[in-house]
């Protein structure tokens, strides 16, 4: 085999086939261990990320329910100091003057 010529018994090739297989085998377990530990570190990746984005989303809904309630609050408080007010020009702008901008990518303006 590969220009070398193998000297001995059946039984000493034997052995070194056995010894042969044996690492072999040492080896592919080896491979396939670590295949399944990167297989389940991606899984408990994936899992991390689907939880991390459903509390994005509740998150997100918190907000936009707070933010519809403070709307709500605001048109009431309006709507009550509308009725109990004379009508007059300087109380017509409840907004600060804010309500006239164009708000990019979701900003707004902070309440005050």
């Amino acid at each position: 085999m590969f220009g070398y010529h193998v000297t001995g018994s059946t039984g000493t090739l034997f052995l070194y086939g056995i010894v042969v297989g044996a690492v072999a085998l040492f080896g592919l377990s080896l491979l396939l261990g670590g295949a399944r530990r990167i297989a389940h570190r991606g899984h408990a990746s994936r899992r991390r990320l689907k939880r991390s984005r459903h509390e994005t989303a509740a998150a997100i809904q918190e907000r936009d329910d707070l933010i519809d309630q403070r709307d709500a609050g605001r048109t009431d408080t309006a709507n009550v100091r509308e009725s109990s007010s004379p009508h007059d020009d300087r109380h017509q702008q409840a907004d600060d003057g804010h309500h006239g901008r164009l708000h990019l990518f979701g900003r707004r303006a902070a309440h005050r």
